[in-house]
C-alpha cells in the first residue's frame, strides 16, 4: 500500500495508525518538524520526509522494515541514529538500502560509524557543510556501500582548489 501526502502543508504526522499495511509513505514538501505517529506502521519500507523542517530524527526504531529513508532538504546538523532500523542492513538488490541526508546542515561525519548500519548500500551526503578533508575515511566501516555522494561540500571544493 502506498500513500502520497506530499505538498499538503502538513505540520504534524498523525492519524496514520490504522494503516498498518502501509509500505510507502511520502510526506515530502510539507511543514513537518518532528517525526512522530509512525510507530504503528510496522510494514513501512519507504519513507520520504524530504523538504520539511526536521532538525532531529527520532521515533523510527519501531519501523524495523524501513529500507529507504529520504531526509534531504531538512535542518539536520548531525547524523541520525538509525542502528535499530535493521532492514537498512539487509542486503537486497531489488530494493537497495538508501539513506539520503543531502542538502542539510551536517558538518561532520566522524561519528557516523556509531549511528549508521554498517550494511548500508547507498548514502547521499551532498550539499551539506562537511569541512573535514578526512571525511571519506568513515566509509571504511560501511562494508556494503556501493553508492556515496559528497558533492557540494566545502571539503570537496577545497580539494578542487588544491589541484
Amino acid at each position: 500500500m502506498i500513500l502520497n501526502l506530499s505538498s499538503n502543508y502538513i505540520e504534524r504526522i498523525e492519524n496514520l495508525s490504522p494503516l498498518t499495511q502501509l509500505q510507502t509513505l511520502n510526506l515530502s514538501s510539507n511543514e513537518v518538524s518532528r517525526i512522530e505517529g509512525l510507530q504503528a506502521l510496522k510494514n513501512l519500507e519507504n519513507l520520504d520526509l524530504s523538504d520539511n523542517k526536521i532538525a532531529m530524527v527520532s521515533n523510527l526504531s519501531a519501523n524495523v522494515k524501513l529500507k529507504k529513508l529520504m531526509l534531504s532538504r531538512n535542518q539536520l546538523d548531525v547524523c541520525p541514529s538509525l542502528l535499530q532500523n535493521k532492514s537498512l542492513q539487509v542486503s537486497c538488490e531489488l530494493k537497495p538500502q538508501v539513506l539520503d541526508l543531502s542538502y542539510n546542515h551536517i558538518r561532520t561525519v566522524s561519528d557516523m560509524s556509531e549511528c549508521l548500519p554498517n550494511q548500508l548500500k547507498s548514502l547521499y551526503l551532498g550539499y551539506n557543510k562537511i569541512m573535514d578533508l578526512l571525511s571519506p575515511l568513515f566509509l571504511l566501516f560501511l562494508e556494503q556501500l556501493d553508492d556515496v555522494d559528497f558533492a557540494g561540500n566545502p571539503f570537496i571544493e577545497f580539494m578542487r582548489k588544491e589541484k
